[in-house]
């Protein structure tokens, strides 16, 4: 440390005084509560500095990509993390996307990378909303579909007008 722990505590009760923070007749008990605090820290600093760091533990993916699905979460086969879905964000951390993520472990293409819970819930979801009934090209084809079906007004029959000779002769 550059510098001393009642150094430090001299500092902070100045600042306080100074920003109005703390009364003059409070200083010393703010003193003593400041000393012990810094000393405390400076305790467990030097015991941290003491122990070894925790080696990391490196990630195994399971041998099958079956078991990083469950019904609430899927397990990224690069990491390890738990979450409800893969998004692209996540694949992106790894230099990966969706496709070059299921090749890699030998997940099928029509596979979502998404807890089981998650897909059903988004199912149910899209049947309610039924998003596909506003794009442009279903009304299209159902206003079409309604124009062919509707009954078609039919005018009485014209009369064939009999030729020339015909007519002279009745």
């Amino acid at each position: 440390m550059s510098q001393s722990v009642v150094e430090m505590t001299k500092d902070l009760v100045l600042a306080q005084i100074q920003t109005g923070s703390i009364f003059p007749k409070d200083v010393h008990d703010a003193i003593h509560h400041i000393y012990q605090s810094l000393l405390t820290l400076k305790s467990r600093e030097e015991a941290e500095s003491l122990v070894p760091a925790p080696v990391a533990k490196t990630w195994r993916a399971p041998g099958d990509w079956r078991a990083s699905i469950t019904r609430l979460t899927i397990t990224c086969l690069e990491c390890g993390v738990h979450l409800k879905q893969l998004s692209g964000h996540h694949l992106r951390l790894h230099g990966l996307n969706a496709r070059t993520y299921r090749l890699k472990y030998g997940i099928p293409k029509n596979q979502p990378l998404a807890a089981r819970e998650a897909v059903a819930k988004q199912r149910e979801m899209l049947q309610r909303i039924r998003p596909w009934e506003h794009a442009p090209a279903f009304v299209q084809s159902q206003e079409r579909r309604s124009a062919e079906a509707a009954p078609k007004e039919t005018a009485p029959p014209k009369r064939k007008r009999l030729p020339r000779a015909r007519r002279e002769r009745s």
